[in-house]
């Protein structure tokens, strides 16, 4: 009889928020990366289940042991030939994964194919699946837990395995395991580390990325970062569809389609930035997640909107070409949700990446059913305070309450779309506005957004004497450009309820953008352009 092995690392995205910093994010999306890959590898070799002479970075069952079905972003699947080697794997792999990724979540399922036929060896895959995902599997085996006397690292809780005293305060640097393997994986003279995202975003191998978040930001002329967050929208629908016309075949053949076109969308969105260097001769570019639909990346903020926007559009014109299926045929072409998550180089960087996640999500919420219809984006800059969910965020920050015969405003005209969708301005509506305000002032802008909190009769006085102070083509470019957020003379608010404006995002990203004006503006002008859809 055959056995189907399933084996997911849960939480991910919450295990990379587990270090503060960003090395430490960075260290552990490295870990997490190669866990099914060298990890697996070394395993299957220590089990006896691979060949010893093999490269354990290209994992392998030995002939006649199985066969490994799939072994990437966190999940593992493996039809064994052998019920003894499938419990082996099943009692064992989660003991060596949780040596390689320390605090890691973690689930197991063990399910035996009926027969030799393939709907059962189909059904089988699926349960088996299905229980990892739950984690409703078999209780992976663990090493005991640490002692109540155990010394316990402040941030994480876990065990302190090294500690170091520094010398200027005396204050005391604890560090647990997990910390103490992502803060290897990432030194400079790591033998191992980044190399698997690297290839996989289009990186050489002797390119060498920046570590370290100032001179990341630096690279981009100023001291905010971009953290970028993106992840496939109605994916679990579509895998449903297939699944039930072609089977567990079918539903292997539509991931690795997938994850192909996401991983060349990601390579174009960061293609420019193969140029641009820290002051050390490092790429400004940090690649966090690359696996499945999701992709989390962080660069400097003046290049924020250009690589998310670029991925957006490669996601969509890559994938209308290649991802054609009688199943999924009311989908022209996969779309996405994305956020940015602006923050200082110092900003607590797990709170950083969680925004950034968060923001992606809200976007996609905003969008309903038209998710699947056209890619999304809501920016946000994050202010000290912002440790919660983009939902907490927006309700604190973005709402106006209705107070006597004014309804509830926000203050934004996210999320922006793609494709035009009713109720949604487009990224080409937003680069419009941008170019039209950005002769202007900087301090002229702001004092609009800030007066817009506060009143409606203020803000537009101020903007009413910009329209009569600039020069007649400025003047009919701003008002052009303010045109698809417009529903009253005001020009602040849109007619739809409730009332919008693009305002506040736009004084966001003026001062984001450092105001440059060079190639990197111009390409991301063109590509705003050639984004909206036919």
């Amino acid at each position: 009889m055959a056995w189907i092995v399933a084996y997911k690392f849960r939480g991910i995205q919450d295990y990379l928020a587990g270090g503060g910093r960003l090395l430490d994010v960075a260290g552990g999306s490295e870990i997490v990366d190669s866990l099914c890959r060298e990890g697996l590898g070394l395993a299957l070799q220590r089990l006896g289940l691979m060949d010893p002479n093999a490269d354990p970075s290209r994992p392998s069952l030995s002939p006649g042991v199985g066969t490994l079905l799939q072994h990437a972003s966190g999940l593992i699947v493996i039809q064994f030939d052998q019920e003894d080697a499938a419990r082996r794997f099943v009692r064992l792999w989660p003991l060596l994964a949780g040596q390689w990724a320390p605090q890691g979540r973690q689930a197991v399922a063990l399910v035996a194919i009926r027969d030799g036929t393939r709907e059962a060896q189909a059904q089988a895959e699926r349960t088996a699946r299905a229980r990892v995902a739950t984690g409703s599997g078999l209780p992976p085996f663990a090493l005991p837990g640490a002692t109540p006397l155990t010394l316990r690292m402040r941030r994480t809780g876990g065990p302190v395995v090294d500690i170091d005293r520094f010398r200027d305060d005396d204050e005391l640097d604890d560090r647990d395991a997990s910390t103490v393997l992502r803060r290897q994986r990432v030194r400079r003279d790591s033998a191992a580390g980044l190399e698997n995202l690297k290839k996989r975003f289009g990186f050489s191998e002797d390119q060498r990325l920046t570590r370290d978040a100032d001179a990341l930001a630096e690279a981009g002329g100023g001291s905010i970062l971009a953290v970028i967050h993106a992840d496939g929208s109605g994916f679990g629908a579509m895998f449903k569809a297939v699944t039930d016309k072609h089977g567990a075949t079918g539903a292997r053949v539509l991931s690795q389609t997938i994850a192909g076109i996401v991983q060349a969308a990601a390579q174009e969105a960061v293609a420019d930035l193969h140029t641009v260097l820290t002051k050390e001769n490092d790429i400004a570019c940090r690649p966090i997640v690359l696996g499945g639909d999701d992709m989390t990346v962080v660069v400097p903020a003046r290049f924020g909107r250009l690589v998310t926007c670029r991925f957006l559009t490669a996601l969509e014109t890559q994938s209308a070409e290649a991802f054609r299926t009688d199943a999924i045929k009311d989908r022209p072409h996969l779309t996405a949700g994305a956020g940015i998550a602006y923050v200082h180089a110092h900003h607590p960087f797990s709170d950083a990446v969680n925004l950034a996640e968060t923001l992606c999500g809200w976007a996609k919420t905003r969008l309903g059913a038209d998710k699947t219809k056209t890619s999304c984006l809501m920016v946000h800059r994050a202010l000290d305070t912002d440790t919660g969910d983009f939902e907490e965020v927006f309700k604190d920050q973005y709402v106006l309450p209705a107070s006597g015969d004014q309804a509830e405003k926000w203050l934004t005209a996210g999320p922006y779309v793609t494709t035009p969708v009713t109720g949604h301005a487009t990224l080409a509506d937003l680069d419009a506005l941008l170019g039209a305000v950005r002769p202007l002032p900087l301090g002229t802008w702001r004092a609009i957004a800030r007066s817009i909190r506060e009143s409606d009769d203020v803000a537009k006085r101020r903007l009413d004497r910009q329209f009569e102070i600039l020069e007649p083509k400025a003047r009919d470019t701003l008002r052009n450009a303010l045109a698809p957020f417009r529903g009253d003379e005001s020009w602040l608010w849109s007619d739809h309820a409730p009332p919008t404006t693009p305002i506040q995002d736009i004084d966001v990203l003026l001062g984001l953008e450092q105001r440059f004006s060079d190639e990197f503006d111009q390409t991301a002008a063109d590509l705003a352009k050639d984004m909206v859809h036919a």
